[in-house]
């Protein structure tokens, strides 16, 4: 999968477009009087552009991807000085994006459009932060604008392809998936989510075809190896799905949502292969790391409910509790995409 939202390198650059104007005078002392205050008009305006664009190139310089104060309030001022400038509203927008401020990220990426209707990274930027509110229609919508403004934003074409596999929609994300890896060949986040979604569509072999291809020269690669054993859980190779998801659990450098996946899938494995004690020790495992997880507190209960059925109807009540949340879609969402920053 592409690394997080993209860094901003286009530099700012306009030519001022000055619409033209017929006087029509009869005296030649008006008519030059006009002809210099045009001159100076052009000149004031020209300064004005120089040191906005200057104000400008000095926040880029400081813009380092964090949204430190120095560098937000700089690209304020160049919007002080130049309300519609487009890309200081861009890059205010991915700042304020990763700060947290949603609503005020999206005011700017938004003025951004406004300025110029054919800026695909602002679009890009934008549709991130709507897919991140899991408004994925909005989300579609900025991703399809932008890719078609700009084929180079592969982000987009990628985006588009996860956001219908989120819905569901398996054809459609399996085509868009190909359609990324014939620009992007071999990228291991396509490969890896194309062949889950043949898992899902039950296509085994094309399944296990794209991990194997990401594992010969990444073997460590965490999402295709735990992907992979759900193609050998759902053939009964039980050893070989262990095999894989223990691989995971054994590097040293596997986040935190992968070790949460890998235990829940150890654990689910090893409750289908009748060693309950095992499994309900890799979902306390993964709990530690993730107390309100919706999903293993699902498979817990699931697990003891024969053996404690009381313990049984305390996980219930704790999940009841968790989906009347307002964020519990949000949260599961976070969960079914590894997502550890919200585990």
């Amino acid at each position: 999968m592409p690394e997080q939202r993209k860094t901003i390198t286009q530099k700012y650059s306009e030519t001022l477009n000055y619409s033209k104007m017929k006087f029509v005078k009869s005296k030649l002392i008006v008519f030059n009087a006009l002809i210099l205050s045009l001159c100076w008009l052009n000149t004031v305006s020209a300064d004005t552009t120089d040191t906005t664009e200057s104000l400008f190139d000095s926040c880029y310089k400081i813009d380092e991807g964090e949204p430190t104060p120095a560098v937000l309030t700089c690209y304020k001022n160049v919007i002080i000085k130049e309300p519609t400038h487009e890309w200081a509203h861009n890059n205010l927008g991915y700042l304020l994006a990763l700060k947290g401020d949603t609503e005020g990220a999206l005011t700017h990426l938004t003025k951004a459009i406004e300025s110029n209707s054919k800026n695909a990274t602002a679009y890009v930027n934008r549709a991130d932060i709507l897919y991140d509110s899991l408004k994925l229609d909005k989300a579609y919508e900025d991703y399809i604008i932008a890719y078609q403004l700009d084929p180079k934003e592969t982000r987009a074409l990628y985006r588009l392809a996860e956001i219908h596999q989120d819905k569901s929609e398996n054809d459609a994300a399996i085509k868009k998936y190909t359609e990324y890896l014939t620009v992007v060949p071999n990228d291991s986040g396509a490969l890896s989510n194309r062949g889950l979604v043949f898992y899902q569509l039950d296509k085994l072999d094309a399944a296990i075809t794209d991990f194997n291809t990401i594992l010969r020269t990444q073997p460590t690669y965490w999402p295709a190896l735990l992907n992979r054993s759900l193609v050998h859980e759902q053939r009964k190779q039980y050893p070989k799905a262990l095999e894989d998801i223990n691989a995971v659990l054994s590097e040293k450098d596997s986040p935190k949502g992968a070790q949460i996946q890998a235990l829940k899938q150890s654990a689910r494995i090893k409750n289908l292969m009748g060693d309950d004690i095992a499994a309900i020790t890799d979902v306390d495992r993964a709990l530690t790391l993730s107390p309100e997880h919706s999903e293993l507190l699902t498979l817990k209960k699931k697990i003891i409910s024969a053996q404690s059925p009381d313990e049984a109807k305390k996980l219930e009540k704790k999940l009841n509790e968790m989906k009347s949340r307002p964020d519990f879609k949000k949260k599961q969402h976070s969960e079914r995409n590894f997502d550890s920053n919200d585990m």
